[in-house]
């Protein structure tokens, strides 16, 4: 027997201004703040907000995009921890632009979405794992996801709207060059999605040769012209981040059957089986897409072939080396919408939703309370979550606590440049771009930590000049097995404290060294030699 409230859901229309959409768009926004605040700093995070503070065109790893909104943030609201405040309100309007995108698929229809699948849509959107963690977690995902969501939105209009002779439609391709520029600006992921949405709005708006001319024109000028600034970093740096990328995914061949069925069984969970296998179902509609005629069946194909090229590209990536199972999710998006219209008012709703809606909830609640992380280290004997836990230890001035020192002033590249290393001056440094960046972010006052093993391709190698440290006093601080990897490497070592973390038994964990010395020259060997001091 259904409730009056729903029954009164599924007859009213959607509307901006019936008061019914907001509760969930403000109560998911802030659960969202609340998690950004509370919930620890990943690894990959603190490398981001590290890049924030030092910003570039692009970086070697990833687009600019996720630095540049990063440091927004942190000046808006005039404090350095705040690197996850645009991440919320950048998953507010994905959820805004996926409603818009689900009107205005059954207006082709002539119908308009009622206020249950709009609920319905803000749900599902937040409950699904992967969708759940990038609305607080500050990934290059989160952009990507909303310009993706802005492309997708604006491809529909064009099928309904399409007309060369106005000027609204010249307009609209237009926009939709500099959301896709501003996506590949985020996450390279977004360069296939969006071709093969272009390609999608030409196959379903059968156009004349000259049509199609002026269309890819106009979006090829405003997608390149929008995305200049990686493409000019690439250029300049001689492709480095694009090598990295391509070498990322298809760079060893280590083939293992295992490797594509986790990656399989993997995206389907963090995309959720649902959602994973709706999709794949309707992949199974490819090969009826020359026999249907109307446009309003074939609007689907605006995600299933997005969904289809990714799946593949990693598919073929899976058989070469581990692929990550969010790396798909992105195309996954855009079949938001549609799940929509389909299940609404499926009988398994009942199940599906409080299941994933107590997993997307719990789990980062929990985490974001102190004596919950410590419990999980202490039953688990740090097994579980360590790259996440271990590094409250280095919160304030807890470090020197830890360690039984008192950290020097770091001094910048800005003062060797102008002054040269005198000897009183001191530099913290570590040995890999997760140390580095935790540390930099961890450790009061923010300091300037140098990554000195540039065997490591990262960020650091284009931002530490490491010609300019020769003669300074250094301290190492990093975990004993990466002291034993590297700087065996390295002449007259001397660990000045070895510092056992017992809660954390992995080995990159579980003892932390502290390395005291002089930095000699650039080369890895013969880098650092003891100190007296």
């Amino acid at each position: 027997m259904k409730f009056k409230f729903i029954e009164k859901l599924e007859v009213t229309t959607f509307s901006w201004k019936r008061w019914e959409i907001y509760p969930f768009l403000i109560v998911f926004l802030i659960i969202h703040f609340a998690w950004s605040k509370h919930f620890p700093i990943a690894d990959v995070e603190a490398y981001y907000w590290d890049w924030s503070r030092y910003l570039s065109l692009s970086y070697y790893d990833h687009p600019g995009a996720i630095a540049w909104i990063c440091r927004l943030g942190t000046i808006i609201t005039q404090n350095e921890n705040n690197l996850r405040f645009f991440v919320p309100i950048f998953s507010l309007i994905t959820s805004i632009f996926l409603i818009l995108s689900l009107n205005i698929i059954l207006s082709f229809q002539n119908k308009q979405a009622n206020l249950k699948q709009v609920l319905y849509l803000e749900i599902i959107y937040n409950i699904i794992p992967v969708f759940s963690i990038q609305s607080f977690i500050l990934m290059p995902d989160f952009s990507l996801l909303t310009f993706l969501s802005i492309s997708f939105f604006i491809s529909l209009k064009i099928i309904k709207y399409f007309d060369l002779n106005k000027k609204d439609s010249l307009i609209l391709i237009f926009i939709l060059g500099i959301s896709g520029g501003m996506g590949f600006n985020s996450k390279y992921h977004m360069l296939p999605i969006i071709f093969l949405l272009v390609l999608t709005i030409l196959i379903v708006n059968k156009r004349n040769l000259k049509n199609i001319f002026i269309f890819l024109s106009i979006f090829i000028f405003s997608f390149i012209l929008t995305a200049m600034p990686t493409l000019y970093w690439n250029i300049k740096n001689h492709y480095a981040s694009f090598l990295f990328q391509l070498n990322h995914g298809f760079g060893s061949f280590s083939f293992r059957l295992d490797n594509p069925i986790s990656y399989i069984i993997e995206s389907s969970l963090y995309i959720s089986p649902v959602l994973f296998g709706y999709g794949v179902y309707k992949i199974i509609l490819l090969k009826k897409f020359h026999s249907i005629k109307e446009i309003e069946p074939k609007l689907i194909f605006l995600a299933i072939l997005p969904v289809t090229g990714l799946f593949l590209i990693f598919l073929l990536a899976s058989f070469y080396n581990y692929v990550a199972p969010y790396w798909i999710s992105p195309a996954f998006l855009l079949l938001i919408p549609f799940i929509t219209i389909d299940l609404t008012n499926w009988k398994f709703n009942k199940i599906f939703i409080p299941l994933f809606f107590f997993i997307s909830l719990t789990i980062p609640t929990v985490l974001c309370f102190k004596e919950s992380r410590k419990f999980i280290t202490d039953i688990s004997h740090g097994n579980i979550g360590y790259k996440l836990l271990f590094w409250y230890i280095f919160t304030d001035t807890r470090i020197e606590k830890e360690l039984g020192i008192e950290l020097p002033k770091s001094i910048t590249p800005e003062e060797l440049a102008k002054n040269g290393c005198s000897k009183n001056d001191t530099i913290l440094a570590s040995l890999n771009w997760t140390w580095t960046s935790q540390l930099a972010y961890h450790l009061k006052g923010h300091p300037y930590i140098y990554n000195i093993n540039q065997n490591q391709k990262s960020f650091y190698s284009f931002r530490d000049k490491l010609s300019q440290l020769k003669k300074c006093k250094v301290i190492i601080i990093s975990s004993e097995e990466l002291a034993q990897d590297i700087l065996q490497q390295m002449e007259d070592i001397k660990v000045i404290k070895l510092v056992e973390i017992k809660s954390f038994p992995r080995l990159e964990y579980s003892k932390i060294n502290i390395i005291r010395g002089t930095y000699k020259g650039s080369d890895l060997k013969n880098k650092i030699s003891m100190s007296d001091d």
